[in-house]
Parts: structure tokens; sequence; C-alpha cells
């Protein structure tokens, strides 16, 4: 009878341990997600800040580089 206890005992045991290590591998993604997430925003936010920042001068200089590429452009 104690052999069936302790048996169940261990089992029981074994079944908390693998939930716990899968909740904690569940966590470890939602964390590694959130983190990708979070970087993949601030990329986009830097990327539209530095739009904003800078966009009249390239629009300027690629203008002025196109002009004067087709004005000196010759067939070859």
């Amino acid at each position: 009878m104690l052999d069936k206890i302790s048996g169940a005992v261990l089992i029981g045991a074994r079944q908390r341990q693998a939930r716990t290590q899968l909740l904690a591998g569940i966590v470890e993604q939602l964390l590694v997600d959130s983190k990708r997430a979070r970087d993949t925003e601030t990329a986009s936010m830097n990327m539209q800040l530095t739009t904003w920042r800078d966009g009249r001068a390239v629009n300027r200089a690629f203008v002025a580089g196109s002009g004067d590429a087709l004005c000196n452009w010759r067939q070859p």
C-alpha cells in the first residue's frame, strides 16, 4: 500500500516539475517575442524620425544629382 502511495507522490511531483518547465518555456518565448516586437517598433520609429529630420535635404540632393546626371548623360 505504501509503495502505491509513494509512486503516486513521485508521479505527482514529476508532473508538477514538467508543468513548471513548460510554463517557464512559454514565459521565455513570450519575453523573446516581446523584445523582438519592441526592437522592430524602435527601428521603425527611428527610421521615421530620420526621414522627418533629413528628408528635405536628401530629396534636394537626389533631385540635384538626377538633373546633373540627365544633363551630362551621353549614349555610349
